[in-house]
């Protein structure tokens, strides 16, 4: 979750000029994390900006498109 983070806002800073237009929709997948991580305060922050714009799924994450 630490490198989660900082990977979204960096990818969010590059392509956000170019996808004025598009809204940003976040997803998390993680394997072998511990509670602890998913619950600091840098991840809550982000999560607490985001709302329903970040899915965090442990593991397998399935949706329709």
């Amino acid at each position: 979750m630490d490198r989660a983070v900082p990977q979204l806002e960096a990818g969010l800073r590059l392509f956000q000029a170019e996808l004025s237009g598009y809204e940003f929709l976040f997803r998390i997948v993680s394997s072998k994390v511990r509670t602890h991580d998913i619950q600091n305060n840098k991840f809550r922050k982000f999560k607490d900006k985001w709302g329903s714009g970040l899915i965090c799924k442990t593991d397998y994450l399935e949706e329709t498109l």
